[in-house]
């Protein structure tokens, strides 16, 4: 069943937005505006915007924004049908719903509903057929339990090569949007062929229990192959923004207000088989900022546990800080050496486990058991160093009380007085406040002065292919582009605007070009269509965007696209620096000024390639 486009748009041009946040976020009138405290990040001051003539809503401070549907989205962690159905109740319409006709699916729901069926697929061949045999003893070793493997929806690719594609063929499944999915893929002669063979299958649960994509895991011992593969990037899936398991796991880390952080499917898999149902993990990927902030919408507390060797140490560094920045009361977890998560519960008792979870050290005490493990405590100066990394670390902390009581139990423990921490944490929290504001400054000067001397048309060809790019409906290039340009950094101000709007897509996972063209007002809707139909070619080397055939020719054209654009501002940007350079009499500013110079320079000789050509 399905509700009808008709409906829909129905529903979105009689609710008004404004109503029905204020039902949930207390809304006070500014100007033509609403403001209110976000309710997606924590905030003292209202930066939370609702446009009633826009009928979209933005959030200054962590960048949330969308419409009526994409509130309750975000709100609530619902789909986007369950969204509609919550607006239309709200404002009294009956939905009437459509058969479930697979050609009137749209794109994303088509994409679910084959990730589905292949997940049917592999899960029938791991509990029945004869060729799993060997895969069924494997996780009766590992002692996962059928019914857990159902939970999880675990299953087995066989090791043919056509053996998934066969059945494709027989349901007459769309085979270009499979290989979209990455569960196919073509070889050099043009053939399709499975993806993943010979391997247990690990499902990718979105927050709300629809399968975005696969892990991969090869049992063949000795193989000459990667021990895991995962999805690629793909309509459905950014590995950025999903954390494996957080489907299961979300009610029980809301009620006990905190969340485990492991690193592997099996770890998740074997501790929530054990009751310990509030973990999650990183999917094949380190950390990310869009993970931290999924996961805040849950708990506030997090206790991170990675193997205890070099790389896990390292992982476990990288995560502090993205946590600390997403403001997490951040714990870690060495386990014993040779121990992970899964080995661990299987050896103790659930109630062991939870006992060594409750020991976790707060992250300035990991750090300084981590420095003297190194060795750096050793002497006055490595000593010193440590320390001021260990203050730096506080400085990421921004409740007040919180980095007080950091800097009490850094003097007592090093025997510091805490007046001299407390010196050293405002020097560090001045300088980042004048780096931002002078970066702030010299970026609004530097862009004012771009526009009075070009008019915005020298980066235009450039801008409007940013903008083309980002309507392409294409996850992992989308994600390319936001990567490494800023929405900010677009000196014509439509443009500018457009980009920003659709970034706020993107980080809700929107990203087919149809939907963001209904995030835009009409001027700039009409700008981006004329943008994206025009058959201007990006320049004469590359042609037009519309000419890729292959989705590997269009991310490989668009990263291409985005060393130009890097290259071409680092120009723009020693041209004006060396001006003022030449403009300033003070020292202390000449000194930065030639500083950023070198970074810049520095930056030119790591984008640049013996090949380069004008783009």
């Amino acid at each position: 069943m399905r509700i009808s486009d008709e409906q829909i748009n129905e529903i979105r041009e009689k609710a008004d937005i404004v109503d029905f946040i204020n039902v949930y976020v207390p809304l006070k009138k500014t100007g033509k505006n609403y403001k209110g405290l976000c309710p997606f990040h924590e905030e003292k001051t209202p930066s939370f915007v609702v446009s009633p003539d826009k009928q979209i809503y933005h959030c200054f401070g962590c960048g949330a924004g969308g419409n009526i549907f994409t509130f309750v989205r975000q709100y609530k962690n619902v789909s986007f049908i369950e969204a509609v159905k919550e607006v239309a109740e709200f404002i009294g319409i009956k939905l009437e719903f459509e058969e479930n006709v697979s050609e009137k699916l749209d794109k994303n729901e088509k994409y679910y509903a084959i990730n589905n069926f292949a997940q049917k697929h592999f899960a029938k061949i791991l509990q029945e057929s004869e060729h799993a045999k060997s895969v069924r003893e494997y996780l009766k070793q590992r002692d996962i339990k059928t019914h857990t493997q159902k939970t999880f929806g675990l299953g087995y690719a066989l090791p043919a090569r056509d053996a998934f594609l066969k059945t494709l063929e027989r349901n007459k499944i769309n085979l270009d949007d499979v290989t979209t999915l990455g569960l196919i893929d073509k070889d050099q002669q043009g053939r399709y062929y499975d993806k993943f063979r010979g391997r247990l299958i690990f499902p990718i649960h979105t927050t709300n229990g629809r399968i975005a994509g696969f892990g991969g895991r090869i049992l063949q011992s000795g193989a000459q192959t990667a021990k895991y593969i995962n999805s690629p990037e793909s309509p459905i899936y950014s590995k950025r923004k999903i954390l494996y398991g957080l489907y299961f796991a979300k009610e029980e880390i809301r009620r006990l207000g905190k969340a485990i952080l492991v690193e592997g499917y099996m770890d998740v898999i074997s501790l929530y088989q054990n009751g310990i149902k509030n973990v999650v993990a990183a999917s094949g990927t380190s950390l990310t900022e869009e993970q931290a902030r999924l996961l805040s919408r849950y708990a506030k507390s997090v206790v991170v546990i990675f193997d205890a060797d070099e790389a896990g140490e390292r992982a476990a560094k990288r995560s502090i800080e993205i946590l600390l920045k997403a403001h997490f009361d951040v714990r870690l977890l060495t386990l014993p050496e040779g121990e992970d998560p899964d080995s661990y519960i299987k050896s103790h008792t659930p109630d062991d486990f939870r006992d060594l979870v409750n020991s976790a050290k707060d992250f300035l005490s990991f750090q300084a058991a981590q420095f003297e493990k190194q060795g750096k405590l050793a002497d006055p100066v490595s000593r010193t160093e440590a320390i001021r990394e260990l203050v730096k670390s506080v400085a990421l902390v921004e409740d007040e009380l919180m980095r007080a009581n950091y800097l009490s139990t850094l003097s007592a423990n090093f025997n510091i007085k805490e007046k001299l921490l407390e010196d050293e944490l405002l020097k560090l929290l001045n300088k980042e406040k004048t780096r931002k504001n002078y970066a702030e400054r010299k970026t609004k000067e530097r862009a004012e002065s771009v526009r009075k001397v070009v008019s915005g048309r020298a980066n235009l060809p450039f801008e409007k292919t940013v903008i083309k790019l980002l309507f392409s409906g294409n996850m992992e290039v989308v994600g390319e582009v936001f990567d490494h340009i800023n929405p900010d950094v677009l000196q014509e101000p439509n443009l500018r605007e457009i980009a920003a709007k659709l970034y706020d897509a993107y980080m809700d996972d929107v990203i087919e070009p149809s939907l963001l063209f209904d995030m835009l007002d009409e001027n700039l809707r009409n700008i981006a269509a004329e943008i994206v139909m025009s058959k201007e070619p990006i320049s004469e080397k590359w042609g037009t965007i519309d000419e890729e055939q292959s989705e590997e020719g269009l991310l490989k054209l668009t990263r291409d696209f985005i060393r130009a654009f890097q290259l071409q501002n680092i120009e723009t940007q020693l041209a004006q620096i060396s001006k003022e350079l030449e403009e300033t009499e003070d020292e202390a500013e000449k000194l930065k000024l030639l500083e950023e110079i070198q970074e810049l320079l520095q930056e030119k000789k790591q984008l640049t390639k013996p090949d380069d050509v004008p783009f």
